[in-house]
């Protein structure tokens, strides 16, 4: 899998194997980096104090979690759950900064894997 660079042009997306009798597939994707004017210190405050929250939880877990309602949800589920929403908030942040093509492919990043830990664990 490839993709070029960039924020806001169209990029083509390359799907590629090692085995010959499989064609090579490529699209045309459009990263769209638009950002809305917002006031950034509310939502980046936002952001830190749920950030701080996330990191409070998950000590909580990990010193109770021989706890039996802790123990039964597994500590480990729980704290890559709470560290998913922690890289998303990382990413919120992310999004409220300048748009160059660095910050577009950070965010990108920051979304997807913590909405994975988050919701896909």
């Amino acid at each position: 899998l490839s993709l070029s660079s960039g924020c806001g042009r169209n990029h083509t997306l390359v799907f590629t194997t090692t085995q010959s009798d499989i064609p090579t597939i490529s699209t045309s994707i459009h990263l769209n980096c638009r950002r809305v004017k917002l006031d950034k210190w509310p939502l980046t405050i936002a952001c830190i104090v749920f950030g701080v929250i996330d990191f409070l939880l998950m000590h909580l877990v990990i010193v109770n979690r021989k706890n039996i309602i802790i123990s039964r949800s597994s500590p480990m589920f729980c704290i890559l759950q709470l560290f998913g929403d922690v890289i998303m908030l990382a990413g919120v942040v992310t999004y409220l900064t300048s748009p160059t093509p660095v910050v577009c492919s950070i965010a990108l990043v920051f979304w997807v894997v913590g909405f994975t830990l988050a919701y896909g664990t």
